[in-house]
């Protein structure tokens, strides 16, 4: 539903569990509807306010002037009396509801002339007292005891003979202007209504156009699972802030995509070595329990088990040391270490394989290089580095090793004159159980963990393993550990 709100379950990270909340839809209708109806809502407010003070200057300025007509008959005395009277009474008599009511106070403040029904609509006491002869007309509002609205304003002026003053009293009836307002307010409250209810369309509209990308989105996401991971969201057409997010999504698909494909590939590599060693011991057991059998015949079938179970053992603990340092930090027992002469030891302990193939062996070092390692982890990494290059040279071949210093790192490169490793293969060689050519399983007599501890031992240091191959001129492996330190 449009207007549905998505309720959190417990525990999912939310701020409350179970609070609920706007989907993104509702919130962009609501914002876009309440924008839109506030705008409209400022601008019939500034409308109405300008009317109504139109209004208002409109009736003060009329009592201005009909005070300052008033004045000016007043002060030509007697000569104007018809004038006056013309302007105060009859004006205004075939009219039932006039505009301008006046009336004229002699100097004790006694009604001398007035417009007919003002004493019943606005007695004296209703109007402001004049300060002083000149001073400027200030309307002011009031209601009649009869409930109208007025202007009204009074002023004070001098009469032609001496000491003579007259006081003018002038007031605006606004029945007119407030019955105009009040169809007004009718017609902005049909306004305000037509545009909250517009202002929701519009904005369902928009926002479901504006979102439909997003839903397309989604709508891809959802169809997707891991026997789909292929699919991809189409990123032609999409505007450009979700062209991004579908780049971002895709990339993150075919890393996906290439995790399960490791994923699978890792089973069934793991599946596949663990039931050799298991077909052998079952195997073994089976003849041995075939018939009755001496001692030594059980101690021969009883030693073979114990190799396998090595085996089985190794690889195990492989597996174990590498998912744990993918899933945590494993602290490791710094010290330092004399990098030449550990590789030199290293290579004491394949000196029998080394004579046996006929293998030329050099190792160059330009002085003593110290560096804080894990020697334990080093000597494996280097270890499993030095065994490949051995296993995969030919008779009569070269493995050189070459440790050198830059900066404060220590580098160290195992080159071999071997059969090399085809491009395609390089990007995968640290991955488990990733062999280049399975038949090679028997002759190194590994189980392909080898290079993916190497890569695991390099990341714990912090450190680097870069390979570099080509088939049949050999391989190159550069070790990269950090924190040298001086002699």
């Amino acid at each position: 539903m449009f207007w549905k709100r998505i309720r959190r379950k417990p525990g999912d990270g939310s701020e409350a569990a179970g609070e609920s909340s706007w989907s993104l839809s509702g919130r962009l209708v609501a914002w876009y509807a309440c924008s839109s109806f506030t705008l409209v809502l400022a601008v019939i407010s500034f409308l109405y306010w300008s009317l109504t003070r139109d209004f208002q200057a409109a009736a003060d300025h009329e009592l201005r002037n009909r005070a300052q007509i008033m004045g000016s008959l007043l002060k030509q005395g007697q000569a104007m009396i018809t004038e006056l009277r013309w302007e105060v009474e009859s004006e205004w008599e075939e009219l039932e509801e006039p505009e301008i009511f006046v009336r004229i106070l002699d100097t004790q403040l006694r009604p001398t002339l007035a417009t007919p029904r003002l004493a019943q609509l606005l007695p004296v006491g209703h109007f402001p007292v004049p300060t002083r002869i000149g001073t400027p007309v200030q309307p002011v509002g009031v209601v009649s005891p009869s409930g109208r609205a007025f202007r009204v304003a009074a002023a004070e002026v001098a009469g032609q003979a001496p000491g003579e003053r007259w006081v003018i009293h002038v007031a605006y009836d606004l029945g007119q202007e407030l019955t105009m307002i009040r169809k007004y307010r009718y017609l902005i409250a049909a306004v305000l209504f037509a545009a909250a209810m517009l202002s929701l369309v519009f904005g369902y509209r928009i926002t479901r156009s504006g979102l439909r990308p997003l839903v397309e989105i989604a709508g891809t996401t959802m169809r997707i699972r891991s026997s789909n991971l292929s699919e991809r969201v189409q990123v032609a057409g999409l505007p450009s802030e979700l062209a991004g997010l579908a780049d971002n999504f895709n990339n993150m698909l075919q890393r996906l995509e290439e995790s399960f494909t490791r994923l699978s590939r890792f089973s069934a590599d793991i599946a596949h070595e663990l039931r050799t060693p298991l077909n052998i011991l079952r195997g073994e057991a089976e003849v041995a329990l075939g018939r009755p059998r001496s001692s030594e015949e059980y101690r021969d079938v009883l030693v073979s088990s114990l190799e396998e179970y090595t085996h089985l053992s190794n690889i195990v603990d492989s597996l174990l040391f590498i998912a744990q340092a993918e899933r945590t930090e494993i602290p490791i027992r710094r010290e330092p270490v004399e990098v030449t002469e550990d590789l030199r030891s290293i290579l004491e302990f394949y000196e029998p394989v080394i004579a046996e193939k006929c293998l030329t062996v050099e190792l160059e070092s330009s002085g003593p290089l110290w560096a804080q390692l894990d020697r334990s982890l080093f000597r494996r990494a280097a270890g499993n580095v030095i065994s490949n290059a051995i296993s995969y040279t030919s008779s009569g071949g070269t493995v050189s090793l070459t440790a050198s210093r830059q900066g404060s790192s220590i580098r160290i490169e195992i080159a071999d004159t071997g059969v090399g490793i085809a491009p395609e293969h390089l990007p995968f060689v640290f991955d488990r159980f990733y062999r280049v050519e399975r038949a090679r399983r028997k002759g190194s007599g590994g189980f392909g963990l080898g290079l993916s501890l190497v890569k695991t031992i390099m990341d714990i240091h912090g450190g680097s393993a870069e390979i570099a191959s080509k088939p049949g001129a050999g391989t190159r492996l550069t070790l990269v550990f950090p924190h040298a330190v001086e002699a």
